[in-house]
């Protein structure tokens, strides 16, 4: 299961909006010649620089998510990016299919959220348990899926690896006791 914290999506967030304001025109400042002008005019070498920083980071974020196309699409435009001549009109294109690419693979993903309570209990399902799985190790993977299916709602197997847990504990009762039936 892949791991992705919300706040990564406001990065990307911030991330575009970002690009877009270094590529886009302020279209009710200017007219149209200069419109036309500022379209093809070709980034600076410190635009560049930044937007490609912007990209890279933009470019980790999707990677972490698996957002493969998206990330093809980055690429493109850290080549095009690198061209002294590259401009504004194509920095906004590059950028307007980023965005689309991105949308039509979000679309394909189904995302999870947990609580700060789930969240611990699935990142730490060890956790008050130690005791435990110190004395039957056996125990270790019905605990963690346990935890791990209950931080996930999914409370009917909960209960069966919980069940699991208590049968081991019931059969080391037994041989305490030394009965001679194994269950």
């Amino acid at each position: 299961m892949l791991t992705f914290y919300a706040e990564n999506f406001v990065q990307i967030g911030r991330l575009i909006a970002y690009a877009r304001g270094m590529v886009q025109f302020p279209v009710q400042k200017f007219s149209d010649t200069r419109m036309v002008k500022h379209h093809t005019a070709s980034l600076s070498g410190t635009q560049r620089g930044e937007l490609a920083t912007a990209f890279k980071l933009l470019r980790d974020s999707c990677m972490e998510i698996k957002l493969e196309l998206t990330v093809d699409q980055i690429d493109r435009i850290l080549t095009g990016i690198s061209d002294d001549n590259y401009t504004h009109g194509q920095a906004a294109r590059h950028l307007e299919d980023l965005e689309l690419r991105m949308t039509d693979e979000l679309k394909r993903k189904h995302f999870i959220s947990l609580s700060s309570l789930e969240s611990d209990l699935f990142r730490n399902p060890r956790q008050g348990w130690n005791k435990v799985i110190e004395r039957w190790p056996e125990t270790t993977d019905d605990i963690i899926e346990a935890m791990k299916c209950f931080a996930l709602s999914r409370y009917t197997a909960a209960v069966f690896h919980s069940l699991q847990v208590v049968e081991i504990g019931i059969i080391k009762l037994g041989e305490f006791v030394q009965v001679s039936d194994p269950k």
